[in-house]
């Protein structure tokens, strides 16, 4: 793990270099790291006072100013980088001989090194001139390094302080303050340069590792999950004050001040002594090192799934989802592939070079943030071809054409009044074409036109079906438009088939169709042409985009591309001014709309996160309490808000006598996210995968009417769907391959996952920070009644701009604060819109010739 922090409290790390902290204690001395250290003739163990002057701006000898900005008391003296293994490294440093336990320091320390050479590498920049518009590269860091090896709360915790000075110097010889903002930029890269570092010493000592899940650390193995739980408590301090206020991350504003604010005295250490602790204590909680290296030399434990170490294999990584990727991307992907793969930081950063030299690389641009951005020739080929078929099929005549006037009378014979817009993207979806596309704002009533749409194509004698990304989505589809419905990956398969579901002349609609990417498009146009069918594509680009390869819908939705009809009129909500504050959170005025929620008391503060949590608890409690027919739903962007919200709306229900007494705990699995919960009779539940064999759906939600752990350890579970239909679930046969149930608490979702829905009654919202335009509209527009949103003050308030900072009222202030990242839009691109003109008539040429070197997936 690498946490990056701008230094606030420089006594604290002048403690750190002062000697009587390490030779009464027996820490090791802090050690001069980096290039611009060995400028300023620094080497070898850190002298106080060296420190104290270069943390203040100053030249080591205190008599020079090396910064412009020295008597600013908002300057940052220090940016500290704190490199941790994973808890069973240091659980095993700690337990084993001292000749041993030197080599797994010394492993620890190399790996570092490597993260900071990198560092100074690739995040070392200055500016000069005018408002600091010129951009230079520093030849080094000037880094101070301290490793230690305890918590604030005495457990083992082997790590290393790298406090990089917020100074370097020039070419000219000058000295300027570094942009600390390439230290965040390069951060993941760097803690991935680290973690293959020591993995690969790690290994190379005799032990065997596991790669964690998420594929960016590593354990090792024979050390439980449950010993390192005993001996991380400050950890668990950290956590639960970050969970308390709500910090998202340690390298956050809010994370850092809790990490400090948490801190205990630390007290003078005796590394003897407390290695003789830690070692009673590992035995007494019944560890045995002995277990842990069973043979000499390298125990490559890695799981690699075959997954080789070269160029292919890291564009397959990196272009998994991903269109676009930055050069810290590649570092990163590199580095995390070498962890798995058994290969060092250094050989990955080898691997990067190659795969910059390669055919199949593009550079396109450079970002607002001086990030460098790639794609690949394969990517580029594969938005060429779909660009190129859009506007094939968009030209190519349909089987028949329907007159205007047919039409509008069909959108007249409905059971309900269409409005205008509705009519006008019933001739765009009648158009004698094979491709359109039609947009519509979120409860404007894209669902409900499509029924039109069938109806008069039908009664032409064509086919239609439907398809959605999802198959909760594209049950609804089914329901709304009654046709059948498939996610569009069971489509796919069932195109390739012999007996395709599709042919001449048959419409196919595909309803939220901004959350597709590249290749599922590509592959349904090229279906479209072959097989002869309409594609309509349904959806709104402003939503929550593809997680992988996005930005599709937007780009061919383009005049210049395709072109698109919207029906902006939305009519979910049930007051008018809710349906344009919909409309606001959509276009970028959230301001305005906050203010009509604050209006109403419908946007609430609590002081930290903990506060926040009660007082959409409690809003919730009341209304299940006065509405216990009425349809609700608790929202959150991140999914550790979602589970503690789970859990609180449990804990109510238990205390009023709605749920049983069964409290069978469950080992379940949402979104790659592995949790724990209980289950009793009434309880609300969500399945979170799609079982075609035995009909259950993804979303889909229900009721507990009985629940039992038999014999076998299974839980077995009957639950009450909400269409009515009763489904009998063992976790044993539901589940992923380690035994992880497909069930999740339904009281609360994350926004992601509440795209599509309509809730027929109130929604309650979490909101934070990174919540941007696109989150900030699907969490508000999924109501027809009314919405809440909840925020946490401590969070926002870092968010405010200056010109409300002097705001007479706190209100005022944090509602500026919340439009201010509200108003952010993070939408993906396709590659091909960074090209120059020169570049796109190249790469076409270049495109025609080339042949893929590795195979992209969906």
């Amino acid at each position: 793990m690498l946490a990056t922090a701008p230094v606030k409290n420089v006594g604290y790390y002048e403690d750190l270099a002062a000697e009587d902290y390490y030779l009464t204690g027996g820490e090791p001395p802090g050690r001069w790291f980096g290039e611009g250290a060995e400028s300023l003739g620094l080497t070898g163990i850190v002298d106080e006072k060296h420190f104290s002057n270069l943390m203040a701006g100053l030249s080591s000898d205190g008599k020079e100013k090396l910064c412009q900005n020295v008597d600013n008391s908002n300057r940052v003296p220090a940016y500290d980088n704190v490199f941790s293994p994973d808890k069973s490294v240091s659980i095993t440093w700690a337990s084993v001989e001292p000749d041993e336990r030197q080599l797994i320091q010394d492993a620890h320390d190399a790996a570092v090194r490597a993260a900071l050479t990198f560092l100074e590498e690739k995040a070392a920049y200055t500016r000069r001139g005018r408002d600091g518009a010129c951009l230079e590269k520093l030849s080094g860091l000037v880094i101070g390094t301290y490793q230690h090896s305890t918590s604030r709360e005495q457990d083992m915790h082997l790590h290393t302080h790298a406090v990089i000075m917020n100074l370097g110097q020039r070419e000219d010889g000058t000295w300027g303050s570094i942009v600390g903002r390439f230290l965040y930029t390069w951060r993941t890269a760097a803690a991935a340069v680290y973690q293959s570092q020591l993995a690969k010493e790690v290994s190379r000592l005799g032990y065997k590792i596991n790669i964690a899940d998420n594929g960016k650390s590593f354990a090792i193995t024979g050390v439980s999950p449950e010993i390192c739980k005993v001996f991380s408590k400050r950890s668990i301090q950290i956590e639960d004050a970050m969970n308390k206020y709500g910090a998202g991350a340690r390298a956050s504003k809010l994370g850092d001040d809790l990490s400090k604010y948490t801190r205990t005295k630390k007290t003078e250490i005796d590394r003897p002594a407390l290695f003789s602790k830690w070692q009673r204590e590992l035995v007494e909680n019944g560890f045995d090192v002995s277990t842990l290296k069973l043979q000499e030399g390298p125990q490559i434990g890695f799981d690699s799934d075959n997954e080789s170490f070269d160029v292919q294999a890291l564009l397959t990584r990196l272009t998994e989802n991903l269109s676009v990727f930055k050069e810290c991307d590649m570092y990163r992907e590199a580095a995390l592939l070498a962890m798995k793969t058994g290969h060092s930081g250094n050989q990955a950063q080898l691997l990067v070079q190659e795969a910059k030299e390669d055919s199949n690389i593009v550079q396109l641009a450079i970002d607002a943030r001086h990030n460098v951005l790639f794609s690949t020739k394969d990517m580029l080929a594969a938005e060429q071809e779909m660009i190129s078929l859009a506007k094939q099929l968009r030209t190519t005549s349909f089987g028949y054409s329907i007159l205007a006037e047919a039409v509008l009378d069909a959108c007249e014979d409905q059971p309900f009044l269409m409005t205008d817009e509705q009519k006008e993207s019933a001739l765009e979806a009648c158009l004698p074409c094979c491709l359109s596309i039609i947009q519509g704002s979120a409860g404007a009533g894209k669902t409900t036109l499509m029924k039109t749409v069938v109806d008069i194509h039908e009664g032409l004698g064509s086919k239609v079906i439907g398809a959605a990304n999802t198959k909760a989505a594209a049950l609804n589809l089914e329901e709304q438009a009654e046709i059948p419905g498939y996610t569009v990956t069971r489509l796919l398969g069932l195109l390739e088939s012999g007996k395709p579901p599709l042919h001449k002349n048959e419409v196919l609609i595909v309803d939220e169709s901004g959350q597709l990417g590249t290749f599922q498009v590509l592959e349904l146009m090229k279906h479209a042409k072959r097989l002869g069918f309409k594609l309509l594509l349904v959806g709104e680009d402003k939503q929550l985009d593809a997680i992988q390869h996005g930005g599709v819908l937007k780009y061919l939705s383009s005049p210049d591309v395709i072109g698109t009809t919207r029906i902006e009129t939305i009519q979910r909500q049930t007051q008018s001014w809710d349906r344009q504050a919909v409309a606001d959170f959509r276009d970028g005025y959230a301001d305005k709309a906050l203010h009509q929620y604050a209006k109403r008391d419908q946007l609430r503060f609590g002081k930290n996160h903990e506060e926040t949590l009660v007082l959409m608890v409690d809003a919730w409690k009341e209304f299940i309490q006065e509405n216990p027919d009425k349809g609700y739903l608790m929202m959150a962007q991140r999914w550790e808000i979602v589970h503690q919200l789970n859990a609180a709306a449990r804990i109510h229900l238990k205390s009023l006598g709605k749920l049983g007494n069964e409290d069978i705990t469950v080992k379940g699995i949402v979104s790659k996210k592995a949790i724990s919960f209980d289950v009793s009779v009434g309880e609300r539940i969500r399945l979170t995968e799609n079982d075609y064999e035995k009909n259950l759906t993804n979303g889909h939600t229900g009721t507990v009417l009985r629940v039992i752990r038999n014999l076998a350890d299974e839980v077995v579970m009957y639950i009450k769907l909400d269409s009515g239909r009763t489904v009998k679930i063992r976790t044993s046969e539901y589940c992923d391959e380690q035994g992880r149930a497909f069930v999740a608490p339904a009281y609360a979702q994350t926004v992601y996952a509440s795209q599509g829905l309509t809730i027929d009654g109130q929604t309650f919202i979490h909101y934070n920070s990174s919540m941007d335009r696109a989150n900030t509209y699907v969490a508000c527009s999924r109501h027809k009644e009314k919405a809440t949103i909840f925020a946490n003050k401590a969070d926002i308030e870092e968010y405010i701009p200056p010109s409300h900072q002097n705001a007479p009222e706190t209100e005022i202030k944090l509602i500026a604060g919340m439009a201010a990242c509200m108003a952010i839009e993070n939408r993906p691109k396709l590659a091909c819109e960074y090209l120059t003109q020169e570049q796109e008539e190249h790469h076409k040429l270049e495109i025609i010739e080339h042949e893929p070197l590795h195979l992209l997936s969906w």
